[in-house]
């Protein structure tokens, strides 16, 4: 959308599944699909949140509003094995970023 940083679509993040959780189990897949769902265009003062809550599940927020929770470890590791594993989505400048490194 017009003024929007991020766009909701982003196809990075089955690319992201398969580049860093190679062998992903069907569900995990699906779980991926269901966090597309979520998914909308944000503004630069905005944010996606995602907060893992052990026994839970993992807690998506899109700007300010709760959009879910998608239950277990594995899609918890495997989402954030898309952004810090060996070949991030958005990218390795994007990955430094997340982990304070240069």
């Amino acid at each position: 959308g017009a003024g929007s940083v991020f766009d909701a679509g982003w196809p990075a993040w089955d690319e992201a599944l398969a580049n860093n959780t190679p062998n992903a189990s069907a569900q995990l897949k699906a779980e991926f699909t269901t966090l597309c769902g979520y998914m909308e265009d944000i503004k630069k003062e905005q944010q996606f949140v995602f907060t893992y809550v052990p026994g839970t599940g993992t807690e998506v927020s899109v700007a300010g509003k709760a959009k879910g929770t998608i239950a277990g470890k594995e899609f918890a590791d495997a989402l954030f094995k898309a952004w810090i594993g060996p070949k991030p989505g958005p990218g390795e400048g994007f990955k430094k970023d997340l982990m304070g490194t240069k």
